[in-house]
């Protein structure tokens, strides 16, 4: 297995070769345990495997709720524990062909997802009502070009 996040020209991107399951690479704001509403903004290029956004993670970094997607579908996962515990419907389609811009609210126990200026989907969860924000990228290529890239990632405190 070779796997581990890199950087080129300013962007980050998720590499992994000859995957298997469980073979996810996560980065966290880990000064944002305590980060209750916020937007999550990125600028992201879809590659051969799945972009997702990590929010509302708790310090044994077990326990988020995570949005996951690729070409095919959206989906909004919960972990408590290490476990999911609850999945949401498919949104489909997934991310696009292209640089995506990707804005993500967290109000509360709302979370609502824009793809490109457009609403795409929402989530509702109770379990978690502040936790850090973060990115994850899994998949089965290597190589910079074949990779999700992530860019512009940022996170703003809302009232």
């Amino acid at each position: 297995y070779t796997y581990g996040w890199g950087a080129r020209e300013g962007v980050a991107y998720w590499s992994y070769l000859y995957g298997g399951p469980g073979s996810f690479g996560y980065a966290y704001v880990l000064s944002g345990l305590e980060w209750e509403n916020y937007v999550v903004e990125i600028r992201f290029t879809p590659g051969r495997n799945q972009a997702a956004v990590l929010l509302r993670c708790q310090e044994n970094l077990n326990s988020y709720i995570l949005l996951r997607g690729s070409g095919n579908s959206l989906r909004w996962l919960v972990f408590v524990d290490g476990e999911a515990v609850e999945e949401s419907d498919e949104v489909t389609p997934g991310y696009f062909v292209g640089p995506q811009d990707m804005r993500i609210t967290a109000i509360g126990n709302q979370y609502i997802l824009y793809i490109n200026g457009i609403e795409r989907s929402r989530f509702t969860d109770a379990r978690f009502t502040k936790g850090m924000p973060g990115l994850a990228g899994f998949g089965h290529f290597a190589g910079f070009s074949s990779n999700t890239q992530y860019d512009s990632f940022r996170v703003t405190a809302l009232d």
